[in-house]
């Protein structure tokens, strides 16, 4: 039960402190309790938490820096402010049915949420209860090497590519848009090539069909870019956004596409209490600052392949590592079905030894390491020394 936390560090109820290289799952994505967003909080709670239909200087003003960092057309953007990455996902979706209606084309790996909606174009044994319609998503194939280069994660991209125009081809009529994740995130974390992406971006839109970037979780600086999809090259109709943007503090989530597209939603088709609050858009104002102003999304790249390089110097051969940014990911063998052994029991010792990280994919074999955007040179250090200790025991 975690009680404190600060900057890369969190306690424990019985007073023992971790780094937390977990982070809310991006969520805590400049740490916790930054000073700037304890001030920014501090000063708008003795303004104004909330203000009626949402309409607020700071949500303007939000408004229009998102707009600015995250560009996805040649029309003038417009952006669309929900509680959260799943009402978000579904409001995509809205928009999607709005100008062309039809059903979903998306990854086999891919997490959208838990919601009603989103759960029917989620890939998790949770979900399938309650998917009462077998003609409401299609799926391809995710390539799930964790290299990001090489023979095999080319094959997987062809293959993928491949069963998408098959698909598109015989149901394009009745598809509405490609909902994809430029890298799955709570699925496994699974990192394809740029130009895999981009080929299949430019086969939807040769049909019509709009691509929307699901970046909720890889999004706003994680994989060293504002948006991953604009910065690979193919640019999506709308981009997802969330997590990382309420910092851990508030639920936050975005939609943001040309204001033709968004303006075709139907008045009165979409609308929360709490969306928009004047709270959550001025922490998500300082959220942006610090990442801009600090320069984190410049230096992930750069941070996370030196700290990646460092960790291979002795990891065993037989543990794969992929990544991008600063998102790392550990695969374990699983012949005989020990990787999902040896994970779990990777995930246990370092958190004795102080070190929190996430244990994911379908088989609980895979361990993401996602520290804030801003973990000191320290912290980084340490994990490396708790991580070393582990794959000398080995």
């Amino acid at each position: 039960m975690l009680v404190r936390g600060q900057g890369d560090w969190v306690w424990d109820a019985e007073g023992r402190r971790y780094l937390d290289f977990i982070g809310g799952y991006s969520s805590c994505i400049v740490g916790h309790s930054h000073p700037r967003l304890i001030e920014a909080a501090c000063d708008q709670l003795q303004r104004i938490t909330f203000a009626h239909s949402a309409n607020s200087p700071e949500r303007k003003e939000l408004e229009k820096k998102l707009s600015r960092f995250f560009s996805v057309s040649d029309e003038p953007s417009k952006v669309w402010l929900t509680t959260g990455g799943a009402r978000a996902v579904e409001l995509a979706w809205k928009i999607a049915s709005a100008h062309r209606p039809g059903s979903v084309l998306r990854f086999d790996r891919a997490y959208h949420g838990r919601s009603l909606a989103t759960a029917c174009i989620s890939d998790t044994p949770r979900s399938t209860t309650i998917v009462f319609g077998s003609d409401l998503d299609r799926t391809i194939p995710f390539p799930v090497s964790v290299s990001r280069t090489g023979e095999d994660i080319d094959a997987q991209c062809e293959a993928s590519l491949e069963r998408a125009s098959d698909l598109i081809g015989r149901h394009h009529r009745n598809l509405s848009m490609l909902l994809m994740e430029p890298a799955i995130g709570s699925r496994g974390y699974y990192f394809a090539p740029p130009w895999f992406c981009k080929r299949l971006a430019d086969l939807a839109h040769s049909y019509g069909l709009l691509v929307v970037s699901d970046e909720i979780q890889m999004g706003l600086g994680r994989l060293g870019a504002w948006s991953v999809a604009c910065a690979d090259g193919w640019k999506p109709d709308l981009v997802i956004l969330g997590k990382g943007l309420g910092a851990g503090i508030v639920s936050m989530g975005v939609v943001v596409g040309g204001a033709p597209l968004l303006d075709s939603l139907p008045e009165g088709i979409e609308s929360e209490t709490y969306a928009a609050m004047p709270l959550a858009c001025r922490i998500g104002l300082e959220v942006l600052d610090i990442l801009d102003q600090e320069g984190w999304v410049r230096s992930a790249d750069e941070r996370g392949e030196q700290w990646r390089k460092d960790l291979r110097a002795f990891l065993p051969d037989s543990i794969a590592m992929g990544g991008r940014g600063m998102a790392t990911v550990l695969q374990f063998n699983d012949r005989d079905g020990e990787g999902q052994k040896t994970a779990r029991e990777w995930v246990v010792d370092s958190s004795r030894s102080g070190l929190l990280l996430h244990l994911t994919g379908a088989n609980r074999d895979r361990l993401a390491i996602i520290p804030p955007l801003n973990v000191s040179r320290q912290a980084m250090a340490e994990s490396l020394d708790i991580l070393a200790r582990k794959a000398s025991s080995c």
